[in-house]
């Protein structure tokens, strides 16, 4: 194994991680049994859009992780093609 697939490797298992992580501190869009029980309805005191900041948030930076996954997959494989030639 060359250093570059080495490299390559541990940049895309880190960024892997990352982007599970952050998927996973994400809140569902549905309120599954919860909104059986009180009829569907989904506003509180504070309204629809109570914590749609932090959401809003974490919804930026998935998207931001997933296109960098994406992206380091590509110029990985892209150097490794190159590499083995």
């Amino acid at each position: 194994m060359s250093v570059l697939e080495i490299v390559g490797g541990v940049l895309l298992l880190l960024a892997a991680v990352i982007l599970i992580v952050i998927v996973l501190m994400q809140h569902g869009k549905t309120s599954a049994l919860g909104g059986a029980i009180t009829g569907g309805s989904s506003e509180s005191f504070l309204g629809k859009k109570g914590t749609s900041t932090a959401d809003a948030a974490l919804t930026r930076l998935t998207r931001i992780a997933a296109i960098v996954f994406v992206v380091l997959v590509v110029a990985v494989e892209v150097a490794m093609a190159f590499a083995n030639k």
